[in-house]
């Protein structure tokens, strides 16, 4: 799949004119096929041939080509006998998916073996660290020690807005409607509903764009949860076309939407396990968004 923002001067200009100037790859045959097939979306909404680009839209074409088999590559972080830690690039998904022609963990199976596993998920367009098991063991042995946050996992992001503490920990109710793959948050527990807790703490504050750095840290780990957690108060993350919010202004240019998954502790309660000799262990990223 490619993903690109609307630069300024397309700002009111006819879809067809964008992509072609963007993409020439894309013959006229290849766009309206595209439309038929409702391949195209502006702001994770379908299309149609006489839609306007505005500026900052995020435009999704799903178009498969040999080339974008090569697009991905990642950095392995950490390796051992028992796990290995990947810097997964934004836009590439964890497990396979029809919109795009390979996966994190099909290219880490080439290289490591296909006893490699996932010992959890990030989103496709966040990035940053992920772990992966080297047998089914091990990766149990890490899936549990997640779920009782003895291997904490912090994100850092860019979110709209002055946040109104200088940390706090959120505490919120989410409802997964699978059919649309999206989440819907709520201040009060129901029947269905999970409970969900994001910290976050501010890095810093950037007044002249309206815009805060977090670092976050996630004490229940649920789908899409930082994203619409923090859009739900108010403050959607910069660049996220599924929970931001479409009539404010991009301050930067990104690609995007501004989630990093950026550190990893190992802070284990006891070491009767495996993967004692990790204990006290802190793994970081630099990151870019822009």
């Amino acid at each position: 799949m490619i993903e690109t923002r609307v630069p300024s001067k397309y700002d009111n200009k006819k879809l067809d004119r964008f992509i072609s100037s963007q993409y020439p790859e894309i013959s006229r045959n290849d766009f309206f096929k595209l439309l038929r097939k409702k391949d195209i979306k502006i702001n994770g909404v379908r299309v149609s041939l006489n839609t306007e680009v505005k500026t900052g839209d995020l435009v999704q074409i799903y178009y498969s080509t040999e080339k974008s088999r090569n697009l991905f590559t990642y950095n392995t972080v950490y390796s051992d006998d028992n796990i290995i830690v990947i810097d997964k690039p934004q836009g590439l998904p964890v497990q396979p998916d029809k919109h795009v022609e390979v996966s994190l963990i099909e290219l880490a199976q080439k290289e490591y073996g296909t006893s490699v596993s996932l010992c959890h998920r990030l989103d496709r367009n966040t990035g940053g660290l992920i772990i992966l098991g080297r047998n089914p063991k091990i990766t149990n042995l890490v899936m549990e020690k997640i779920q009782t946050n003895e291997i904490q996992k912090k994100y850092v992001c860019l979110c709209y807005g002055k946040m109104p503490l200088k940390q706090d920990m959120l505490t919120a109710w989410l409802d997964k409607d699978v059919r649309n793959s999206t989440v819907y948050i709520h201040d009060s527990p129901a029947e269905n509903l999970v409970e969900i807790k994001t910290a976050y703490k501010v890095v810093e504050y950037h007044q002249e764009d309206n815009y805060s750095k977090l670092e976050i840290s996630l004490f229940t780990g649920r789908t899409h949860q930082i994203r619409a957690h923090l859009a739900h108060i108010g403050h959607p993350l910069l660049g996220d076309g599924k929970y931001g919010n479409n009539s404010l202004k991009l301050p930067l240019p990104l690609k995007y939407q501004a989630l990093y998954a950026y550190k990893i502790e190992f802070k284990f309660k006891n070491l009767d396990h495996e993967l004692r000799y990790l204990d006290g262990t802190h793994l970081n990223i630099e990151y870019k968004f822009f």
